[in-house]
């Protein structure tokens, strides 16, 4: 998931922000490399957002920014419309960060959920083999 300390790279020979962790960002001279701590920093530096690696555009720049605004304005009437917009902007923050996720480690969500589902179900069941092989010891030892 993308988090707090996610920042964009560019280079000086372009005007296009990256995911460090990009293949393109990768081939960027260290002499030329331009960081950004927000996807707004980046855009009123003149960058655009790569179409490789997909980084937010302005109106996915910060998913808790965008949940903000909403309580605020949904507590003081907020028109349907503008809900609405807000609404759809989230839902393409998550899915984004979703592709990220997929991206990076090659799994879905659901994917990883059924992973760490069976990690859990391994864990117990040596807990289980554990405590049978403590009683045994001690009935051994009588």
């Amino acid at each position: 998931m993308v988090g707090a300390n996610v920042y964009y790279v560019g280079s000086v020979n372009s005007d296009i922000y990256h995911y460090p962790n990009c293949r393109a960002a990768r081939r960027i001279n260290d002499n030329n490399l331009v960081s950004f701590d927000s996807v707004k920093e980046a855009l009123d530096a003149g960058y655009k957002p790569c179409s490789i690696c997909k980084p937010p555009t302005k109106y996915q720049d910060n998913v808790n920014e965008i949940s903000e605004q909403m309580k605020e304005e949904k507590n003081q009437k907020l028109d349907v419309n503008k809900f609405k917009e807000l609404t759809y902007e989230k839902t393409k923050v998550e899915q984004h960060e979703t592709s990220l996720i997929y991206e990076l480690t090659g799994y879905r969500i659901s994917d990883i959920q059924i992973i760490i589902c069976e990690i859990l179900k391994i864990i117990m069941f040596l807990s289980g083999v554990c405590i049978i092989i403590l009683s045994i010891k001690r009935l051994l030892k009588r």
